[in-house]
């Protein structure tokens, strides 16, 4: 009766505690089962379905809003602070005042979209009217979730929240909430139960919002209920974002590989990067691998991370193509600067340098707006990068949004072609250490500009001694991949070094190779000027006997076979004796046949320096080193044959130096030597039997091998002792001797053992 009673009470007492920990835990655990209110992330929904994708494509419209949506029809910016105090205000940049301004704790970037601003504050998502920051109401986060983005449709707002890890293998929970714009009352939730879900971004009737960084799960937005899923087989979806003309996701990049931008259309569903509408910068890999927009796995944080400070911008157009640009340019932020790239030919358009960190950026139709760390707006003109628009808010930004869109200042613009050469060259000799991987990046980007004179601007810049070894090392890199420009590279050769006039030598290491893969022949009277100049240091003599070599004629011969007379054994080519090597084979090269026996003779001189010696040796036969390794395998086998013999030879004569029979005495030395193998025999044959004073063996030993067998024993009746005995003489060798066999016998005389008296038996 008592067991009964105890059941009665225990089990609703569980069912209870299951159901309070299932809702305590806010969905962690049993949040799909109780808090789903939409269909949606279902694990078996068919993705990648094209029908699915066309019903959703065929109602969003595009077009080209390109208008501030504020009531005052000012272009605005709202700007969260942390100082002096954590707060949200509007500046109007006509004006050049704040409309407003409140205080709260800030803990996310802003969303700004509708005439609405919405962040976290606290544990709470709030919602404030962008025209007076009227705060209209607040959505808690729950315990143990975190806010990753929202966005805000005509009525709706649609929240990401998450729980757990992005990384694969390890427990995360992913959970879309749409609330009322109006009120923020819950309208509908879905929770993942596997995966989390990045920022989402709505469009007509539409959430997009990427899941898992491999799929994209199209949402009803009034039911929320899901009716497309995309799948990208072979690359990341990192974000996702709705504009006027259409909606657009993104892969991040990595060091090997540019981000790309993708629009969603039909052909999103293939699935593969290359069938699917991409927009992929023809550029090298940026430092730092920049994406398109911020990753939306991430959680949203006001404190900039180095992804915020160094990312490509865009605005898109209305079009028949899958990508065009407004400006037909797209832009790379990094830190205090903006590269401007045209969108067709993806070579610098321009480039722009601020004296101060760039916070964020912003593009519009005709430019692209920045605000650096301190709250300073600039504007740069799309088509030139040319500004003298810069409006100081005295407002330390920790995020920023803009509600700018079809506002361009009054910019005074001179007309002149932008020069990117020009730009690229300061970005490069900046002395701001933290960019020097951009500025080495900028050197790559001015290297590529279609124009003869960046081989003389490389030149220059290499000769800056201030720059950091790195950067010099990938101005050595770009010029010697030159191919116009020759005319620079060939006036520098006229310069030498002279200390009266405080001349350099040109670095010949960098004008020699770079010439010779130009092919400039007018360049082979300097360089042979400056080979011949007892002031070129000879670590360059290589690299300009090398450009000789590719250049040269017959006209070279007799200087240099002059140069390699003299110098051929001048200790001061020690460590660089390849320069020398070098010149020698131009001599071969173009002065033919009978220079061969001059250039041996120098080979075979005593005085010849000896690493150069070598190298002559394989260049007047290039076979030569084959030839000394196939000498010394001979000589090896050859010397390995005689040790051979030798040992045969010794091997006979030890032989042939055998006595017939071994005597007594040698078989009783030899026992004694051993005498250690025996001991531990005798002294357990004594514990048996301590009365012991002898024993006799007899054996046979064998005259090739000297080993011992066939062992006989006096006393045989002591148990253990012939076996152990025998064992000890198996580890004997005998000298050896001519017979076949020898009979030998031996005693072991035991004494110095005290033994009882007759009487001690008893």
């Amino acid at each position: 009766m008592k067991t009964q009673m105890t059941r009665k009470f225990i089990v609703p007492f569980f069912l209870s505690a299951a159901v309070i920990f299932c809702f305590g835990a806010t969905g962690e655990i049993c949040g799909p089962l109780f808090e789903t209110t939409a269909d949606a992330f279902e694990a078996r929904f068919p993705e990648n379905k094209a029908d699915d994708l066309k019903k959703v494509t065929s109602k969003i419209k595009k077009g080209d809003m390109l208008s501030i949506t504020n009531k005052t029809g000012h272009p605005i910016i709202i700007m969260t602070t942390a100082k002096p105090k954590a707060g949200l205000l509007a500046w109007d940049i006509s004006t050049q005042k704040i409309l407003w301004q409140i205080e709260t704790p800030v803990n996310s970037p802003i969303v700004l979209k509708n005439n609405t601003v919405l962040l976290q504050t606290g544990i709470n998502i709030a919602a404030y009217d962008a025209d007076s920051g009227t705060e209209r109401w607040r959505f808690p986060v729950e315990e143990g979730w975190s806010y990753y983005g929202a966005d805000i449709s005509k009525d709706t707002v649609v929240l990401s929240m998450g729980i757990g890890s992005s990384n694969d293998g390890e427990y995360a929970n992913g959970r879309l909430m749409a609330v009322r714009l109006s009120d923020g009352k819950q309208l509908w939730q879905n929770l993942t139960g596997n995966g989390l879900l990045g920022k989402p971004a709505t469009k007509g009737k539409y959430v997009f919002v990427p899941w898992k960084k491999k799929q994209i799960a199209v949402i009803q937005l009034d039911t929320g209920e899901e009716v497309s899923r995309i799948r990208a087989d072979d690359y990341t979806i990192n974000f996702v974002q709705s504009t006027a003309q259409g909606v657009f996701y993104g892969t991040n990049a990595t060091e090997k590989h540019v981000a790309s931008l993708f629009r969603l259309d039909q052909k999103s569903t293939t699935g593969k990067r290359v069938e699917s509408n991409t927009f992929t910068p023809q550029i090298s890999p940026v430092p730092n691998a920049p994406g398109f927009a911020a990753d939306t796995f991430n959680k949203p944080s006001i404190e900039l991370s180095t992804s915020d400070r160094i990312r490509f911008y865009w605005l898109a157009k209305k079009s028949n193509v899958p990508f065009q640009f407004y400006g037909n340019v797209y832009y790379l932020h990094y830190w205090r600067y903006i590269i401007a790239f045209d969108a067709d030919t993806h070579q610098v358009r321009w480039t722009y340098m601020s004296d101060e960190d760039l916070h964020t950026l912003h593009a519009v139709k005709d430019g692209i707006f920045a605000i650096t760390t301190s709250g300073t707006l600039q504007y740069a003109d799309a088509k030139t990068g040319k500004t003298d628009w810069v409006q100081a808010s005295g407002i330390t930004p920790t995020s920023v949004a803009f509600d700018i869109q079809g506002y361009t200042p009054k910019v005074k613009l001179s007309g002149e072609t932008p020069n990117p050469r020009k730009g690229l060259k300061r970005m490069i000799i900046d002395k701001d250490t933290r960019m020097l991987p951009i500025r080495i990046y900028a050197t790559e980007l001015l290297s590529d500009i279609d124009d003869s004179n960046i081989t003389g601007d490389l030149l220059q810049l290499y000769a800056d001694a201030t720059l950091p070894a790195a950067l010099q090392k990938k101005i050595v890199e770009k010029l010697a991949e030159r191919e116009t420009g020759a005319e620079a590279l060939i006036a520098s050769l006229d310069v030498h070094y002279d200390f009266l006039n405080q001349t350099s030598a040109p670095p010949m290491s960098v004008i020699a190779p770079a010439l010779a893969n130009m092919g400039a022949q007018k360049a082979l009277n300097g360089l042979l000027s400056q080979l011949l100049n007892y002031e070129t240091p000879t670590q360059n003599i290589e690299a300009i006997a090398s450009s000789v070599l590719k250049l040269g004629n017959e006209t070279v011969v007799t200087p240099l076979f002059e140069f390699i007379t003299l110098y051929h054994a001048d200790s001061s080519f020690i460590g660089n004796e390849s320069g020398l090597a070098r010149i020698c084979e131009v001599v071969l090269k173009f002065g033919g046949a009978s220079y061969k026996p001059k250039i041996a003779e120098i080979r075979d001189e005593p005085q010849t320096l000896p690493e150069l010696k070598k190298q002559l040796l394989t260049i007047l036969d290039p076979n030569a080193d084959q030839k000394a390794m196939a000498a010394a395998i001979k000589k090896a086998q050859e010397a390995e044959i005689a040790r051979q013999k030798a040992l045969e030879l010794k091997a006979a004569q030890e032989i042939a130096n055998r006595p017939y029979y071994l005597t007594r005495d040698q078989i009783s030395k030899t026992i004694a030597r051993n005498a250690h193998l025996l001991r531990p025999c005798i002294k357990n044959a004594l514990e048996k039997r301590l009365s012991l004073t002898q024993v006799r063996m007899k054996f046979s030993i064998t005259g090739e091998t000297g080993k011992p067998s066939g062992l006989q024993v006096l006393p045989p009746d002591i148990p253990g002792l012939q076996q152990c005995l025998s064992d000890a003489l198996t580890e004997i060798e005998f000298p050896k001797f001519k017979n076949l066999r020898q009979s030998a016998s031996h005693t072991i005389r035991i004494t110095g053992v005290k033994r009882p008296k007759p009487d001690e038996f008893e």
